[in-house]
């Protein structure tokens, strides 16, 4: 890689990382978890010396080894289920050292890679849609394990890596229809039969939190405010009302963003 693309891109990580912590601060400064920033600085330093570690192997290696990542995230992922600890309702994560580990992160990974071996080895120009019945169930089988948890958000990213993987290594148009249409079967009887009413309902608050405003549309609606409240230059550092007064529960993970925007 050019020597002045690898700066600008560690100069974008190294920013991105800093703004990541300095707002967590900013959200949090204040409430009960004050020293969240500090885990985040620790996070940092384990994955820069996993980028250090990762830098040093050719990632053909990391391909040709797909399988067994493969099988590695099923088993963490059946691990999860069975031995880690239930937070808000849901086996996402493993505590180590009292930090959270959620192993999905990683599978996402693992998948990617173990498609592209899978299709590497196929050493065919083009795929049709019988050649993504069997990596498609491998990658399905993850899927099921990660909503089980349940996690249906992560679980779902995994249908678009495994469709542009397979776009790029030669599936056809024509296969390309069959498995949108598959997709929207498939996510009928998912709805009709899979989807428990909790989760039906936050679909429909994403779609219109004003049905449910008190309860499951209220963490969006208050990062609506929070995105307004601090219009196009920001009410200050620290200084947002609605993640400082406590509106947004949420305001350092799944609503980091309404308070770098306030």
């Amino acid at each position: 890689m050019d020597r002045g693309l690898t700066r600008a891109l560690s100069l974008a990580l190294v920013l991105l990382a800093a703004c990541g912590v300095a707002t967590i601060y900013s959200a949090t400064h204040s409430g009960r978890h004050a020293e969240l920033y500090l885990k985040q600085l620790y996070a940092l330093g384990l994955g820069v010396v996993a980028l250090l570690i990762v830098l040093t192997v050719d990632y053909r290696r990391l391909a040709d080894r797909g399988l067994i990542f493969y099988l590695m995230a099923v088993a963490a992922l059946a691990a999860v289920l069975v031995f880690g600890p239930r937070i808000a309702g849901t086996r996402r994560w493993f505590v180590i050292a009292g930090m959270q580990f959620q192993p999905s992160e990683l599978v996402k990974l693992a998948a990617a890679l173990f498609v592209a071996k899978v299709f590497a080895e196929s050493k065919k120009e083009t795929l049709g849609l019988q050649d993504i019945v069997g990596p498609g169930a491998a990658i399905g089988l993850l899927a099921v394990l990660i909503a089980a948890e349940p996690d249906l958000g992560t679980a779902f990213c995994l249908v678009p890596l495994f469709l542009t993987v397979a776009f790029l290594a030669g599936l056809r148009m024509k296969a390309v229809l069959w498995v949108f249409l598959v997709m929207l079967v498939v996510g009928g009887l998912g709805w009709q039969y899979a989807l428990k009413d909790y989760q039906k309902t936050r679909i429909y608050t994403f779609l219109d939190p004003s049905l449910d405003p008190k309860g499951a549309g209220y963490q969006k609606i208050q990062s609506q405010i929070a995105v307004g409240s601090g219009g196009l230059t920001g009410k200050g550092y620290k200084n947002g009302s609605q993640s400082q007064l406590g509106y947004l529960p949420a305001r350092h993970t799944d609503f980091i963003f309404s308070v770098l925007a306030e």
